[in-house]
């Protein structure tokens, strides 16, 4: 069951309260809903009345893995994973839900689901290069995991994960996660566990809890369960009981649902299909580190520039039945044209720039300017140093961090020396938004004859 977005009028520059609040009791009404954690959750909205910290986020991003069926035998396979890995791929995009850009989304499946690609999807190409601080990051994992042997981390199973030669080939999960953190500075990064573990042949296997990962990785986690369980399946066979739960918590409410209350809503929707099941135990799981706690209070679905289509404007009436129609207007449009004045319309956000605002040339510029400040240390050792910062429409440059030090603290110095001496920059081309946000990196290579 599918509702139309009551939220799309909101602009990102716009805080908001949780005026979800309407909706649910609306859905409540409907006989098909009004039960369980749905109600539930209805009661506990009726108490929040903070702002949502939409408006500190610039733009939305999502890795999606689903894999069931692995390379090595030996791997037993996880019955649908990839369709749960479609379902919430197809939430994240659906303009009335989760509102991501269909190009913000990548989703890898089976065979396709290597090491490799993932690793670049996260932490090594994709995302890193994509995502800045105040973006919003989402990771879903469907696939097994297999405990390390010290048991301080987890291993993610990828298509070509061999158990034998886990070290090499599986993906450490909390190195995958502080890498992540640390290559994008982003405060809203949450990690989706829908696993299942795996344990090798005579091992029963240490595995490292939820909470401790989530704190060791400074990543919020909300998980299907302990990670030494298993993710149970939907009776409806599509999907596991965790994404299913997540759909519908996305779907009742437009994606407008605080991740706080989804986590809530998930382990009693879970919890109660568990019991109906009778089949083992799963608690889903919210962990969060200490000081990361505005994440938590965001919405999936909330509107971001990239998430906002185009406008489409329509002036006028159609002409070829207009006689019919509107035979006042018809017979104004078959006299002489007559002077008019035009009120401009200034209601629109102005924080929302046209489509097709051509920013290469202005980036040439900005690099050429920076590049003349730029006075990098004596040495004899290639470095680079990134750093990130906000341009404002006038050209000055603010928030200027380093985010990936060079190791030489001279070095990171000059950097923002340079940025601070390039400041103001050109004013942003016309049509941009209030501000754009950054990454640059500072690069010197010192070559012998």
């Amino acid at each position: 069951m599918r509702f139309s977005n009551p939220f799309n009028h909101f602009g990102r520059s716009k805080p908001y309260v949780y005026s979800v609040l309407s909706l649910l009791l609306a859905l409540l009404s409907s006989s098909e809903l009004n039960a369980g954690p749905l109600k539930t959750m209805s009661a506990k909205l009726t108490s929040r009345t903070q702002a949502n910290p939409a408006s500190l986020v610039h733009d939305k991003w999502a890795v999606v893995v689903g894999i069931e069926d692995f390379d090595d035998p030996h791997l037993t396979p996880m019955r649908l994973a990839e369709r749960s890995a479609e379902e919430f791929s197809r939430q994240l995009i659906d303009q009335n839900i989760g509102r991501f850009a269909p190009d913000h989304v990548i989703t890898l499946k089976g065979s396709k689901a290597t090491k490799e690609k993932i690793e670049d999807a996260v932490s090594k190409s994709w995302l890193i290069k994509k995502a800045l601080p105040n973006d919003f990051l989402i990771l879903y994992f469907c696939s097994r995991v297999i405990a390390s042997s010290d048991g301080k981390d987890v291993y993610l199973c990828a298509f070509d994960t061999q158990p034998t030669k886990l070290e090499d080939s599986g993906i450490a999960l909390k190195e995958l996660l502080s890498e992540l953190k640390r290559r994008t500075q982003s405060k809203f990064v949450i990690c989706l566990l829908d696993t299942s573990a795996y344990s090798r042949a005579g091992e029963k296997g240490r595995f490292i809890d939820v909470q401790t990962l989530s704190k060791e990785s400074d990543v919020s986690i909300l998980s299907a369960g302990a990670l030494g369980g298993q993710s149970l399946e939907s009776p409806q066979a599509d999907g596991s009981l965790f994404v299913r739960a997540l759909c519908d918590a996305l779907q009742s409410t437009g994606g407008m649902m605080p991740l706080q209350m989804v986590s809530e809503f998930v382990a009693l929707q879970v919890g109660e299909q568990v019991v109906k099941l009778a089949r083992g135990e799963q608690n889903p799981v919210l962990a969060t580190p200490s000081e990361d706690k505005e994440v938590v209070e965001l919405a999936a679905g909330m509107p971001v520039k990239s998430s906002v289509p185009a406008k489409k404007i329509v002036i006028g009436h159609p002409v070829d039945n207009l006689m019919l129609n509107r035979p006042d207007l018809h017979a104004a449009r078959t006299q002489p044209a007559q002077p008019s004045a035009v009120e401009e319309d200034d209601s629109e956000d102005d924080d929302q720039p046209p489509a097709n605002v051509d920013f290469g040339r202005y980036m040439s510029k900005m690099k050429h300017d920076i590049k003349q400040k730029w006075q990098p240390p004596k040495g004899f050792e290639n470095r680079h140093v990134v750093a990130t910062f906000t341009i404002l429409r006038d050209g000055k440059i603010v928030s200027p961090e380093i985010i990936e030090s060079s190791g030489v603290d001279s070095a990171d110095k000059a950097a923002l020396e340079a940025l601070k001496n390039a400041s103001p920059l050109d004013p942003l081309p016309l049509g941009a938004p209030k501000s754009v946000q950054i990454r640059y990196q500072f690069d010197w290579k010192v070559s012998s004859n």
